[in-house]
């Protein structure tokens, strides 16, 4: 089914939830909570885009290099982090090699999020209770379903997986890696997500879960009939594997509906703060505030 876009994420792992509490939100954004060192973090993100499938990043002539690989703007969504990267060989060097745990069963089948849930303290990735992401979509009583994400996982990886913006990917900092890589994407997601805030968010999901049951239902058509041209900036690319702005806005409508966009909102604002905070607070923060003032 085509209108599954599921989603998770790396600098989305790194993605995740909603305050307007700018000194809670500020203060949130040290990482010397999280359980990983910064050394850690680097090694994990540094073998997660190494190897990466090359079609999810532009050829621009801007680009960032991980030893022989070029990696320019990112065109894909967050499944395209957690499948389509090496973040699963990533994690599972890291449990092997830093935890000893040299024994350690886990499953090569690509879809399997049994790897993910062990790296996170095996907290369940989706409420809904399905141990792999579902690529042809889900039915459940005979009406479509998509797969509910738990808040709880949101608020682990927004809790230990942020690195500094300083922190060194290989002998690119974070930052750097976020400005020419992740940027575009990530401010797709903010903007998408602020565009809801501002027009009727609840209306908006409501219409759509009331298509999504539907036999002859397309998410995809739906949301582009809907949606397109609305954020216009981030639909340029004519790369056949990119995220759509009417797709993310597809993504809040669907994290409202399963009880995440608020986690995923808090995670999301940490990420803006800490990597992009002049543009946040200039084109969303204003405006949310305004709204909410």
């Amino acid at each position: 089914m085509r209108n599954q876009i599921k989603i998770l994420s790396i600098l989305v792992l790194i993605i995740l939830g909603c305050s307007t509490n700018k000194k809670i939100v500020r203060d949130e954004t040290s990482n010397k909570s999280s359980k990983f060192s910064e050394n850690t973090l680097a090694k994990i993100y540094y073998r997660s885009l190494k190897g990466s499938y090359e079609y999810m990043f532009s050829d621009q002539s801007d680009k960032i290099q991980i030893e022989n690989e070029y990696y320019g703007e990112y065109y894909a969504g967050l499944k395209g982090l957690i499948l389509y990267s090496n973040l699963r060989g990533a994690i599972t060097n890291y449990l092997k090699e830093e935890q000893g745990k040299n024994d350690l069963i886990l499953s090569n089948n690509f879809y399997d999020l049994k790897t993910f849930e062990y790296f996170a303290d095996e907290i369940p990735i989706f409420l809904s209770g399905e141990k792999k992401f579902n690529s042809n979509g889900i039915w459940r009583n005979g009406r479509q379903d998509f797969q509910h994400y738990n808040p709880e996982i949101i608020v682990w990886a927004a809790k230990n997986l942020i690195p500094s913006p300083e922190t060194k990917i290989g002998d690119i900092s974070a930052k750097k890696v976020y400005n020419i890589v992740f940027s575009k994407f990530i401010r797709m997601m903010v903007e998408s997500y602020s565009y809801l805030q501002n027009n009727e968010y609840e209306k908006e999901c409501n219409a759509y879960r009331n298509n999504f049951g539907l036999k002859s239902f397309d998410g995809l058509e739906y949301l582009n009939n809907k949606y397109s041209g609305i954020l216009p900036a981030y639909d340029k690319s004519e790369n056949f594997t990119a995220m759509t702005s009417s797709m993310a806005i597809g993504f809040w409508l669907r994290r409202k509906i399963d009880n995440s966009n608020e986690e995923l909102w808090n995670g999301l604002t940490k990420i803006m703060i800490a990597y992009d905070n002049e543009w946040f607070t200039k084109n969303i923060n204003q405006k949310l505030n305004n709204k909410n003032n």
